[in-house]
């Protein structure tokens, strides 16, 4: 729904200047500017599909209320933390599922990303024998490599309700301190020696 309200109004506008262009759309959007479900509608068919998303965001807000059955202090979450994308930040061109970030965008709520880690090629490694879901699952799953990946931010995204920005940016920067906090105390000294003296490891 998200992306057929997208291409609903200046969809095949927008394909007709690339095309007009004699440029090719760019990697990313390549597969969203060929499908046919992302089309321009009517009027009519436009505002049908508005209901749908203000139905969806009321469903959901009424769901983040409930939440305070949930909370120890009894009150609705402030935040949700979730990740950016299926994998680490991908060499340029090669991005192509955007569900997690089409969330806060359907529901109009704030987000803001930040890296928590990063992919390491010693430590994470392809799984041999994954099954995976879906096609896009498959694609997700075929895009990695380790050597390719190494030192690429891995991100989460810190989800608001709409016009929480100064909210968001606190709960951002408290997932700042805690890892700041959480690296300061697992910081170890190794009591092997070498030649050079004492070793230590971080």
């Amino acid at each position: 729904m998200f992306f057929q309200i997208l291409g609903s109004t200046a969809g095949q506008a927008i394909r007709d200047a690339v095309n007009a262009s004699g440029e090719p759309p760019i990697p990313q959007l390549a597969d969203l500017f060929s499908d046919s479900d992302i089309d321009s509608s009517s009027t009519t068919e436009f505002w049908k599909l508005c209901s749908l998303r203000e139905q969806f965001r009321s469903r959901y807000h009424a769901y983040w209320k409930s939440t305070s059955d949930l909370t120890a202090c009894k009150r609705p979450v402030d935040g949700v933390i979730m990740p950016v994308a299926a994998h680490a930040a991908p060499p340029e061109g090669s991005f192509k599922y955007y569900a997690w970030t089409a969330i806060p965008s359907m529901l109009d709520y704030t987000a803001g990303s930040l890296p928590v880690t990063f992919a390491d090629r010693f430590t994470d490694h392809k799984v041999p024998h994954y099954n995976p879901m879906s096609s896009k699952d498959r694609t997700n799953w075929e895009l990695y490599s380790k050597d390719v990946f190494d030192g690429s931010p891995v991100g989460v995204q810190v989800v608001g309700q709409r016009y929480q920005e100064e909210k968001v940016l606190a709960m951002m920067e408290a997932v700042k301190l805690a890892l700041e906090a959480y690296s300061k105390n697992h910081l170890f000294q190794s009591t092997t020696t070498s030649q050079d003296g004492p070793i230590v490891l971080l």
